[in-house]
């Protein structure tokens, strides 16, 4: 699938869902798309606008955000990698920004589905948020990318 896609985000236990307009390209095995998101504190629209990159790849999802500064260049980037690990492996880890520093955060993906077809992209990811060893979160995140 390449050209202009529409792209949602859906997490939060389906509270926050993001929708964007990109652009989607195949490349040496991998899918990748290329969007805006406007983002809060609190999830929702209407905050930051950050550049965003995903990447899908066979078991292998990576939701890529870079924070713009004020001169418009990259101020901070978040790269959030799901791919299914074993008990014993750690996850993707993540430096996220808070109001009140920077909280160094652990993925772990318990569950990986990619669905690809002409039209549509699907990946559905069951993960794990831990912060120095002790888990704050469990979330799943739906990615749909339709070409428009």
């Amino acid at each position: 699938m390449e050209g202009l896609v529409n792209i949602e985000i859906t997490g939060g236990r389906g509270e926050i869902v993001n929708r964007a307009e990109g652009q989607c390209y195949y490349k040496n095995g991998h899918h990748y798309v290329l969007f805006s998101e406007e983002l809060s504190e609190d999830g929702k629209k209407g905050g930051v606008t950050f550049s965003s990159r995903l990447k899908i790849s066979e078991g292998e999802v990576v939701l890529r955000r870079s924070l713009p500064d004020d001169k418009g260049g990259a101020k901070h980037v978040m790269e959030f990698t799901y791919r299914k690990q074993g008990e014993e492996e750690h996850g993707c880890m993540v430096d996220y920004p808070t109001p009140y520093g920077t909280m160094r955060l652990e993925i772990r993906t318990r569950a990986l589905e990619i669905a690809h077809g002409e039209e549509e992209i699907l990946a559905q990811i069951q993960y794990q948020m831990m912060q120095e060893g002790q888990e704050i979160n469990q979330d799943d995140l739906r990615i749909v990318i339709r070409k428009t």
